[in-house]
């Protein structure tokens, strides 16, 4: 089962912005949730990222942007700007067999695959292949952020005894970190943020 919170923020416009709030509303969720056993007793639910709901304030995101990446025919990657919930429907399932259990379901006399697929913030495709096959569409997705400093996350695993990174690889996946630090006693899951900075023209 899944829920959308809303949470409302009163900032200083002249100090910050929605975005940058949001961004670091991640941060501290994410070491919050590094502590073990803290969302035990609510059966460790997974947390999504957080997102400037559409507003009067930010008509940019009236329409949400999706990127989907799509390689060999298969459906890799999608980026938002804003929440929406992405589902995937692929029909090239001939050759399978209805498996509720395995997404696989028949309709209109074919079998087809139905999943939801999380979607990463748009920022993140900042300096990879995504940003620049758009630049050379001439499709802006970032709009106002191109030319200012852009962020992602990535997580390292941390020795509490030892004061000392457990390792030097940095997971692009949370739930695979969290893994790797359950194979050790006193290891937190520790958000890192990078920053980058794509110029504009």
């Amino acid at each position: 089962m899944k829920t959308t919170l809303t949470v409302d923020v009163e900032f200083d416009p002249d100090v910050t912005d929605a975005e940058s709030i949001a961004s670091a509303a991640d941060r501290l969720l994410e070491t919050v949730l590094s502590t073990p056993g803290i969302m035990e007793e609510y059966a460790e639910p997974r947390f999504g990222q957080f997102f400037v709901a559409p507003s009067a304030n930010h008509p940019s995101q009236s329409r949400p942007t999706v990127v989907v990446e799509i390689a060999g025919g298969v459906l890799q990657e999608a980026h938002t700007d804003s929440p929406v919930r992405l589902v995937l429907l692929d029909w090239d399932a001939e050759d399978c067999q209805p498996a509720a259990e395995e997404g696989l379901f028949k309709a209109g006399g074919e079998v087809v695959h139905v999943a939801e697929m999380p979607a990463a913030p748009i920022n993140e495709i900042v300096g990879t292949n995504a940003e620049e096959a758009l630049e050379a569409a001439g499709i802006d997705v970032l709009g106002e952020q191109e030319g200012s400093l852009q962020e992602s996350q990535r997580w390292v695993l941390y020795d509490c005894d030892a004061d000392v990174l457990l390792r030097t690889k940095m997971y692009s996946d949370y739930e695979e970190a969290v893994e790797d630090a359950a194979q050790a006693n006193d290891i937190l899951v520790l958000p890192l943020v990078i920053r980058s900075c794509s110029a504009a023209g």
